[in-house]
């Protein structure tokens, strides 16, 4: 049975030793010592298994490779699981324990090399990471990045040096940027390398892929890139490309000694390492951008502010502009309204006047009778009648005189005035209507006010009655004009109060507004008047005073049956 297994364990890669179940050696593998030379001079091939495992204890260091469940306090056990062994710091033997029937043996495989290529892996793999984890790559500093990259390619690959070099726009140059993680300034080195210099290396480089140079194109690049301080047989040449997208645009040019010969790992870290100089590029470029933006901001910025500056102060300028027009409105307005009320006022006092008068002559004829003793019955109840009408009618009139300055004095103060107060919305329009009826009166018109309620507002009335003023003397100057004849000239004010909301609207019987108009009527200066002397701040002034000092809002449509129709709504006041 023994012989049997012998037979087919001795063609497999790896070599073993049988014992019986007293621990004494029958068997020992014929190529133990050519696979395992390390133990040909202990001659374990002749050691009963407990020294074998004293010899394991005290030769060999146990690592956790494969197996950390192999090691206890560092001390090596076979007992059934894999372990690994390490003998003079680079040989590693894999240790299986078998049992065989009544016997049992030990499996040894040497997993140097496989171990050494996990080390590798491991080793490249923490590189990649540890250049990856350089913040210098990512501050967007060319140089600072440059540096970082090539001090970590030569300190992973323990290389002699490690250059990269960055192509000019068409391709004929290559420019040293970096070597050692050291600037190439007020240097020795060639930092400048030709295609004619060298076509072979460019010509390589148009490959996209990485070139490890045979001895011919390696004496040349050495000789062309002034390779000091190693002679050419101690040199191997890593040459691996930058590209972006299809375009070569630099190369990462490494040397070492050829005990450190590039393995496979070390050419992908060389290829991650190009990629990164892509990212330091980037990072670059981006850096340059934001800041070439940054700057623009700020002239931007400037110009804004200086801009800004301008316009406050045009707007400020403009403010008091209107200002001044809103006052010239006003006292124009107020200077029309008292030029109307003194022609209204002088009829009525002419009446009380001449009434007085009369009065007087009469009155001096009846002293010269009463004096001269020529007084009748006749005469006095004459003079009583005459002196009875003549005070009604003098009476009737002085008191109209008075109701209009009155109505005038409390307009005229209002559209001077900016204060607040309580107001009978209804009587208050009434007064302000009264006040322009000799104006209206001239143009035949004729105005109504409804209010189905009585609404006490808080307001400043002075903005209502220029407001109002202005709406209704632009209904009876514009609404009319060439018009056939019509039976009445009406304008229509209606008072509606909501919960939170008034609203006034003033409608004529006119001519309507055309529809073109209706967007532009608010806009300043816009008037189909100019010829005959319309300045088009009348409903600008009206559309400002209502949005910005009244906090309300005001519409124009088409009234019912024809004409225009303003709406104006208010908020309520507390």
């Amino acid at each position: 049975m023994v012989s049997h297994q012998t037979d087919r364990l001795e063609i497999a890669p790896l070599q073993y030793l049988i014992f019986d179940k007293a621990g004494r050696q029958t068997y020992c593998s014929e190529a133990f010592s050519e696979t395992f030379p390390i133990f040909a001079s202990w001659a374990l091939k002749k050691m009963s298994f407990s020294l074998v495992r004293e010899f394991l204890e005290c030769s060999a260091n146990v690592t956790d490779l494969f197996e950390p469940s192999a090691q206890s306090n560092n001390r090596p056990k076979i007992d059934g699981k894999l372990g690994v062994y390490e003998f003079d710091g680079d040989i590693h033997v894999a240790i299986d324990y078998m049992v065989m029937n009544a016997d049992f043996m030990l499996v040894f495989r040497d997993i140097t090399a496989a171990k050494n290529a996990i080390d590798n892996n491991r080793k490249y793999e923490n590189s990649v990471t540890l250049l990856a984890n350089k913040e210098a790559i990512y501050t967007g500093k060319k140089e600072e990045g440059f540096q970082a990259l090539t001090s970590t390619v030569r300190e992973v690959l323990d290389a002699l040096f490690a250059d990269l070099w960055l192509l000019n726009i068409d391709g004929s140059k290559l420019h040293l940027q970096c070597r050692n993680g050291g600037s190439v300034e007020d240097s020795s080195l060639k930092t400048v390398l030709s295609q004619a210099e060298c076509a072979s290396l460019f010509s390589e480089l148009e490959k996209r892929q990485p070139v490890l140079p045979a001895t011919d194109l390696k004496a040349e690049w050495v000789r062309v890139l002034c390779i000091e301080n190693a002679g050419l047989e101690d040199v191997s040449l890593a040459v691996v490309p930058v590209c972006r997208g299809p375009r070569v645009i630099g190369a990462l040019i490494v040397g070492r000694t050829h005990a450190g010969c590039f393995a496979e790992q070390g050419v992908s870290f060389l290829k991650y390492a190009a990629e990164t100089v892509l990212r330091i590029l980037d990072g670059h470029d981006r850096r340059v951008a934001e800041e070439g933006l940054r700057g623009f901001n700020e002239l931007l910025e400037i110009k804004v502010n200086a801009r800004t500056e301008k316009l406050e102060k045009a707007l400020e300028s403009l403010k008091v502009t209107q200002e001044e027009l809103i006052r010239s409105e006003k006292m124009a307005s107020l200077g029309g309204l008292v030029a109307g009320v003194a022609h209204e006022i002088n009829t009525p006092l002419g009446v009380a006047m001449t009434t007085i008068s009369h009065l007087a002559h009469e009155l001096k004829i009846f002293k010269e009778n009463v004096r001269g003793g020529k007084i009748k019955m006749s005469s006095l109840n004459g003079f009583v009648d005459i002196a009875e009408e003549s005070a009604t009618v003098a009476g009737r009139n002085l008191e109209r005189a008075a109701h209009l300055i009155r109505s005038f004095k409390m307009v005229a103060v209002d559209q001077s005035a900016d204060d607040h107060r309580e107001i009978n919305l209804a009587a208050y329009l009434g007064e302000v209507i009264e006040s322009l009826t000799p104006a209206l009166r001239k143009s035949g018109v004729k105005v109504n006010v409804t209010c189905l309620e009585e609404i006490i507002y808080t307001t400043i009335p002075g903005d209502l009655s220029h407001v109002l003023t202005n709406l209704v003397m632009n209904s009876a100057t514009h609404a009319f004009t060439n018009m056939a004849a019509k039976n009445e000239k009406l304008i229509h004010i209606n008072l509606l109060k909501s919960a939170d909301q008034l609203t006034i609207s003033v409608a004529d019987n006119g001519k309507g507004i055309p529809d073109e108009h209706k967007e532009k009527i608010f806009e300043p200066f816009f008037t189909t008047a100019r010829n005959t002397g319309g300045s088009g701040l009348g409903l600008n002034i009206v559309y400002n005073t209502i949005y910005q000092k009244m906090k309300g809002s005001i519409s124009v449509n088409n009234a019912v049956g024809g004409g225009a129709l303003f709406e104006i709504k208010l908020p309520i006041s507390p």
